[in-house]
């Protein structure tokens, strides 16, 4: 019941949280099976609150256990579809209680159900497929067991943010080929432990197709900045929000691949241009984006008229997004947890306060705070709207303000990196 009813909401949340949010192949995820959807895990929470709401069939959420210590929360939890599982460092008596999560998972894929696991088993902001645990597959065999004629698929998706620990980012979901688990149980029926790992090995292969891969930790920071070159090429407008097209995702998979594939010398000579470049656009307090923003005629109009409805909606919606920000800053550590905390407490604070201002319109019955308040989603959508159409506009005003010398010596340091980037763009056109 709960997490039917905050669903719809959750799902709008994300596509205004989101400056983009592109989930392609989710037709492949079958609702008529018993499936497992393998999903790698780099934030705290948000890649399994988007598949729950653009998947079109309830979801029900393997979690780390040691979180169910409160009653009410617990009750809260099973409400959304969250069922606890323990590790060896939660204590003995704890793991024990995992047979009964086993059987829940058994009987709720007898029932054709979905059921969302990170087999990384472990929150990590990387981007890369990090090692899968067995748990897994362990469980799918086990579902077979106890109930012979299942039919159980794992489907691989791959959350890819393009800054996980900021707001206001884009997601990239990819949905993989669904892996039928029978064909494993059937072909290592002699060797059970073959058969997991197997079976593990073919997930991780699946899930790293969905994913943008780096393998080395300490390539992650120039490829980035050779994804934000690539997204300036591809000139993407603001709208849509939401999209299913592959491209986007292939582009930074394929940039991803070459970066791997650079002999090391190649590798320093690339990676230095890129801090050269870096330095600069630093120096004149500029951002890659800069190249991106088209300004229009109307912008200026706009970001005038526009001022005061902004500012309505964000002094309106203030409450419940500083809180989120003061609990962030505050009481979170980790950089996996900022994103999360920060758009739950934003989204449901939201939620809250807009009930509590329902309930006072019920009260005064005003003709007049009813329109404000009918009104007021769309100011408070406008006002973010508002503030990227400003800061683009202060980065042209930053540009501009540069001689055309050293406009040209920046356009110099960034063509290498277009040069290595723009053979794979042109190739995701075919």
């Amino acid at each position: 019941m709960l997490y039917a009813a905050v669903r719809p909401f959750a799902k709008l949340s994300f596509e205004i949280y989101f400056k983009k949010l592109n989930i392609e192949n989710i037709e492949r995820i079958p609702l008529d099976k018993p499936v497992f959807l393998a999903v790698n895990h780099p934030t705290a929470f948000i890649e399994p609150c988007v598949l729950a709401c653009f998947v079109e069939k309830p979801i029900h959420f393997l979690i780390r256990g040691d979180i169910w210590k409160n009653a009410f929360y617990n009750l809260l939890m099973k409400g959304v579809h969250l069922i606890p599982i323990y590790r060896k460092r939660d204590g003995k008596d704890k793991v024990l209680n995992n047979q009964d999560t086993f059987k829940y998972c058994y009987d709720a894929l007898a029932n054709n159900k979905l059921i969302l696991i990170m087999p990384e088993a472990s929150t990590k902001e990387v981007k890369r497929l990090r090692p899968l645990a067995k748990g897994l597959a362990r469980i799918c065999m086990g579902s077979i067991d106890a109930y012979p004629d299942l039919d159980v698929h794992i489907v691989p998706i791959g959350a890819n943010f393009t800054c996980a620990g900021e707001s206001r980012n884009e997601l990239m979901v990819k949905v993989g080929e669904p892996i039928r688990v029978l064909e494993y149980f059937e072909k290592y029926a002699d060797n059970r432990n073959r058969a997991v790992l197997k079976l593990t090995q073919q997930v991780a292969h699946n899930m790293r197709e969905c994913l943008i891969h780096i393998e080395n930790e300490e390539d992650e920071e120039f490829a980035e900045q050779l994804f934000q070159v690539a997204r300036t090429e591809q000139k993407l407008g603001v709208f849509p929000v939401r999209s299913t097209s592959p491209r986007p995702l292939k582009i930074e998979q394929e940039i991803a691949e070459e970066i791997n594939a650079l002999e090391a010398e190649e590798k320093i000579i690339l990676k230095n241009k890129g801090k050269a470049y870096s330095s600069k656009l630093e120096a004149f307090n500029l951002e890659e984006s800069v190249y991106n923003f088209q300004k229009k005629w109307y912008h200026y109009p706009l970001l005038i008229l526009g001022f005061i409805p902004a500012l309505i909606g964000k002094i309106f919606h203030l409450p419940p997004i500083a809180l989120a920000h003061y609990i962030q800053k505050t009481k979170i550590k980790k950089k996996e947890f900022i994103q999360p905390i920060i758009w739950s407490i934003s989204t449901f604070g939201t939620l809250i306060y807009y009930i509590f201002w329902g309930i006072t319109g019920a009260v005064i019955n005003s003709k007049w705070l009813w329109l404000f308040l009918i009104c007021i989603p769309f100011l408070g959508y406008s006002s973010l709207i508002h503030s990227d159409l400003w800061e683009n506009l202060k980065l042209e005003m930053t540009f501009n303000k540069l001689s055309a010398a050293q406009k040209s010596m920046l356009q110099n340091l960034r063509t290498p990196l277009v040069e290595f980037i723009q053979p794979i763009i042109d190739k995701t056109l075919n």
